[in-house]
Formats: structure tokens, sequence, C-alpha cells
């Protein structure tokens, strides 16, 4: 039986962050791309990490999104409910390991949890959520984060052999650019050079109009289409 934190940890962080402002956001900013390479990487990767960075790196992005969620547009605010609720599966399987991240590694109930939001729909989100906080405050600001969890994703084993890493560790400066248009590509299962992640990376946000309040994730998803074009990269956005 699931425990009743997966429906109160979204509402309980959503109410508690019913006041902060835009700037708030955006100081407190957090790279969900990196948390999410991270978990990419699949179980035996999550063994190498420390619970406590883990558990730290988790509970920062899904306060974030609960802010954030407070003025962002439909869409954007669906997204953010399936991240939400994927980020709570994880915590609450690895809750039911005691955190013991060498156990973790071999638990179905983990594995499964961390699919969840590295594949299918929650991946989609993903990218979603994080091209809508670039476009809203810009790359986060590098941080103690960014030394627990790298900034480009690594190959996600539950997406197929087509999706891949930028071929080269970016500078500083583009890590997390590179980290955005890396979450994009991967979403849509595609194969990215580093030049392309970054370009993505780049475009994504100066194409993507997330100003409509009614617009669907599914609308926001196609607009990616544009940034695609604009990077030269041949691929067409499913309808």
């Amino acid at each position: 039986m699931k425990r009743v934190i997966l429906g109160l940890v979204p509402a309980m962080l959503i109410a508690g962050c019913a006041e902060q402002s835009t700037v708030d956001v955006c100081s407190r900013r957090t790279s969900l791309a990196s948390v999410t390479g991270v978990l990419s990487q699949g179980v035996d990767a999550i063994a190498a990490e420390t619970s406590g960075s883990l558990r730290l790196d988790i509970l920062a992005n899904q306060n974030i999104l609960a802010a954030a969620r407070v003025d962002s547009p439909e869409g954007v605010s669906d997204a953010i409910d399936v991240v939400l609720s994927a980020y709570a599966e994880v915590e609450t399987a690895l809750d039911l390991v005691y955190w013991d991240l060498s156990v973790a590694a071999t638990d179905e109930g983990v594995q499964s949890s961390i699919e969840e939001v590295t594949n299918g729909q929650a991946l989609v989100a993903s990218a979603t959520v994080e091209s809508y906080l670039f476009a809203k405050c810009g790359a986060p600001l590098q941080s103690d984060v960014d030394q627990i969890a790298p900034a480009t994703l690594p190959v996600s084993t539950q997406l197929g052999t087509d999706v891949t890493d930028p071929d080269t560790a970016p500078a500083d400066g583009e890590s997390e650019i590179v980290a955005l248009g890396s979450l994009i590509g991967n979403s849509f299962q595609l194969t990215l050079s580093l030049d392309q992640a970054k370009c993505l990376g780049e475009k994504v946000s100066d194409v993507v109009d997330y100003s409509n309040e009614e617009s669907t994730s599914e609308q926001y998803a196609s607009q990616y289409q544009r940034a695609f074009d604009a990077c030269g990269i041949d691929f067409d956005v499913p309808a």
C-alpha cells in the first residue's frame, strides 16, 4: 500500500510556498536536469551517491517546483504535478529501504520509481518545467549542488540505445544550458552532440512561449519544433 505521503508532500510544499514571489523562486533555483541526470544513470549510479546528498537534492527540487507552481501557466503546472508525483514515488521507495543506497541498487521498488522519473511522461514533463524555469529565471547559479549532481545528463538505460550524453564535458558556464538541451533531447529519445545540446538549450527559452495561461504541456512540447529547426536538428516533434 502506498503511503499517504505521495499525496501530502506536494500539497504541503505548495501550501508552504503560496506566498513565494518570482524573485524567491529564481533566487532558490535548482537544477532539475542535474538531479534527473543522476537518477537517469540507474540504481547502480545511485548506489555511488551519498544518501544525504541525494536526499537534499530531491528535497530542493520538490521545494522549488512547488514554489514555481504557484504562478505557472496551466500546462506548466500540470507538468510540475507530474514531476512532483514522480519524485514522491522515488522518495517513498527510498524511505522503504531507509535510504540505504546499497540496498536501493537491487530493490525493485526503487528501480520502478526511478523509471517513472526518467522515462515517458515524467521525463517530457521535466523538460517542460526545466525550460520554463530557464525562460523565467535563466540558468541556476553555480552552487554546492553542482558538485553533488553532474550538470550533464548521462545515458538513460530506460530510453533505449539512441539516447546518449554529449560527447565531451562543457565548461562550467555552459553546463546547465547543455543539461537543458540534453534533457529535451532525451525526452524525445534523441542522440545529440555537445553543440546540438548547447544550441537547443540556448534557443528553447527564446522560442517557446509560456505566457499563455491555457496552453497544455503537449502544446509546449510541440513548440520545441522551432528550437530544433533553429539549431538545424533534423527532427519532427510528434504532433
